[in-house]
């Protein structure tokens, strides 16, 4: 076992500023498997991140959303760093109505851009 101490690697700030974590890791030379796998997981994640999102929005902490939620902080918890595919729709209109804030899903091809803009137009005339 090394334990010398002048083999550790610099833990010094650099100059170094990236726009993304995917960025972050070609800059500092991290393997494709490990870029992958972070991708991977962005991918899987993007509703889960924007759960806590909505939560922090609102101004709550996880032990204020668990209570509206009837649930515990460990709930809220493991929702949040959870994946994607673990959420039901029980759990997106919750968190909907905890917050006071609108989630929207929608099924089918993509809008196109004046689709978008017409479906936008009407919700806000609603």
């Amino acid at each position: 076992m090394n334990t010398d101490i002048n083999n550790k690697t610099s833990t010094e700030p650099t100059a170094r500023r990236y726009s993304s974590v995917a960025d972050l890791l070609k800059g500092e030379g991290a393997s494709r498997e490990l870029q992958e796998s972070v991708s991977d997981l962005s991918k899987a994640t993007q509703l889960t991140r924007q759960l806590a999102c909505m939560r922090t929005k609102a101004g709550l902490t996880q032990a204020q959303m668990a209570e509206r939620l009837n649930c515990t902080q460990s709930c809220i918890s493991k929702i949040e760093a959870g994946q994607d595919d673990e959420l039901t729709i029980r759990v997106l209109r919750e968190y909907a109505q905890a917050t006071d804030l609108r989630i929207g899903l929608n099924m089918g091809k993509p809008l196109t851009h004046v689709e978008a803009v017409k479906a936008h137009a009407l919700a806000l005339r609603e």
